[in-house]
């Protein structure tokens, strides 16, 4: 606990403190009873700002182990010269790298859409006859006002099946925005890592002398939080998308690219993450190969995910995300709730640096609970 000049403990918060917490109280409470839809509209038009700048700062946290490697031959020049010179060739090196693997993999990829598309067109055509076959065959076990219910929705989800395949392929043609995304952000990246202590120097000027070594050391445990969750993240995915990728291949799938991208996409999505990734994956599994190697292959996927939740993910993380199950479960449905797919990924290690500040916060108001065995 912090304690004052003259040696006692702060028992009270000061007239700003309370003003200020009275001031984010009424914020939010304005916020959830008169202007969600104001909320809600603003959060709408900077979702493509904010998932930006997500993605800017996961590909700084990613590169900067390398941009410390290359720091190293360059001790002759001054300090800030050395971090800026590193840091440039470091991410211009990753976006030839990322420059490379979409090379290498758009026409694969092409072709398993085009694969895909065509499957989605099959099955569109085929679910109604799929549904009349076991209405003629079982009809005597179900009402004839289920079976015309079911007929109704099958031909309902086979038309939003091919709506859904023409609005992705136009929406991914005519989203100019992503071109401007993929230039501006290795160039935050290359900001974040160069300028990284400045920037941090100056969020702390602007604090009261007597909070900045608290802020301190309360943004390098975050730091370093993320520093680890983000290098489990991209590890994992990389590892997980790979060999189910390689399984998919050897079982005959011909989406496997596709498939294996999605559920290393998947893994970067703690608990819930692969049980959703599975379903494409079975599905179309079964539509190709059939049932027997579909349960061969789902298998396999159930082994590779509890070789990642018992023993890859607590050695790569090594505990520095240390939440129960039903947290990461609640954040999950809210970061969806609030910013979609964007904050499905970045929900967990939210949650996990708002412990920290709670934590901080709980030592800084003076309620943390002394031990049992404490003097009184």
């Amino acid at each position: 606990m912090n304690q004052d000049r003259g040696g006692e403990t702060e028992s009270h918060w000061t007239p700003r403190q309370i003003a200020v917490a009275t001031a984010i109280v009424a914020g939010v409470t304005w916020l959830v009873f008169r202007g969600s839809s104001v909320a809600a509209y603003i959060l709408g038009r900077l979702a493509d700002v904010f998932g930006t700048l997500v993605v800017a700062i996961a590909v700084a946290y990613i590169v900067w182990p390398a941009v410390v490697l290359f720091e190293q031959p360059l001790a002759f020049l001054p300090r800030r010269t050395r971090r800026a010179a590193s840091a440039l060739m470091v991410v211009l090196g990753f976006v030839g790298g990322v420059v490379l693997l979409v090379v290498l993999t758009a026409t694969p990829l092409l072709n398993e859409s085009k694969r895909l598309a065509d499957l989605a067109q099959e099955w569109a055509a085929a679910l109604p006859q799929e549904i009349e076959a076991l209405s003629e065959k079982y009809g005597y076990l179900i009402p004839d006002e289920s079976i015309a219910a079911l007929r109704e929705k099958a031909f309902q989800l086979a038309g939003e099946i091919v709506a859904f395949q023409a609005a992705l392929v136009k929406g991914l043609l005519l989203r100019g925005w992503l071109i401007v995304e993929g230039l501006i952000v290795p160039v935050l990246a290359f900001y974040f890592v160069s300028d990284a202590a400045l920037l941090a120097e100056g969020f702390l000027a602007s604090l009261p002398a007597p909070r900045r070594a608290r802020a301190r050391a309360m943004g390098e445990e975050m730091n370093a939080l993320m520093h680890g969750y983000v290098r489990a993240a991209v590890i994992l995915c990389i590892l997980m998308g790979f060999a189910t990728g390689l399984t998919l291949y050897l079982a005959g799938v011909r989406l496997y690219i596709t498939l294996g991208f999605l559920a290393g996409l998947g893994f970067g999505v703690p608990i819930i993450g692969p049980i959703v990734a599975a379903v494409p994956i079975g599905i179309i599994t079964l539509a190709q190969v059939g049932w027997r190697t579909t349960l061969v292959v789902l298998l396999i996927y159930a082994g590779l995910n509890a070789l990642e939740n018992k023993i890859l993910r607590p050695k790569v993380l090594g505990g520095s995300v240390r939440l129960h199950p039903v947290t990461v479960i609640v954040a999950l449905l809210v970061g969806a709730e609030f910013l979609g797919v964007i904050g499905v990924f970045i929900a967990v290690p939210v949650a996990a640096v708002l412990r920290v500040f709670y934590t901080y916060l709980r030592q800084r108001v003076g309620i943390e609970e002394a031990p049992a065995d404490a003097p009184t």
